[in-house]
Order: C-alpha cells, then structure tokens, then sequence
C-alpha cells in the first residue's frame, strides 16, 4: 500500500478542522435531545400517587420542597417518567 500526501492551505485545514468540530458539537446535541425524548413519559398525578403508594399530599409536599418536578396543565399534575426515577433513587430507597 503506498501512502499518498495532500498538501492544503493551512487556513483550509482550520477551515475543515472547525466544521467538523461544529457538526459534532450539533449531532452529540441531537443526540442528546434525542436521549430525554424516549424518558419524557409523563405520568398523572393519580397514577403517580397509586404506583409508589404515597398520597396525593405526600406528592404535594414532595413538589412544594422543590424535591419532585412537575409539570401543572389546567388542573392536572404531570410528572416526567424519567423525574420520577431520580426521585425515587434519591428518596425513596434510601
């Protein structure tokens, strides 16, 4: 195999180097916002409240001590899916 040498201009060569960097910068971006997408279940407020058999004011004062994210829309509470298990990790096992 015989190896084969380009020469460029070294402000080109930047020119290559910073778009690519910028591309992966914006993909791992992507990718990210791509990762909370699939953990962004949401889950109502009495369903919530059956699944960790806790009552409806143990959430509230769990949300009022800023403890547990919510979302409010009209009169219901929703949590997110992927909220609820940092919760439950930092709270409830221990």
């Amino acid at each position: 195999m015989v190896m084969e040498y380009i020469a460029i201009d070294k402000e080109l060569y930047n020119e290559i180097v910073a778009t690519v960097s910028t591309a992966s910068q914006e993909i791992r971006e992507e990718y990210r916002l791509y990762q909370e997408s699939i953990g962004s279940e949401w889950i109502e407020n009495d369903e919530l409240s059956r699944l960790l058999s806790l009552s409806k004011h143990q959430l509230k004062g769990y949300r009022g001590r800023g403890l547990l994210g919510y979302t409010m829309i009209g009169n219901k509470i929703y949590y997110k899916r992927r909220e609820v298990e940092r919760f439950i990790k930092r709270h409830i096992n221990k």
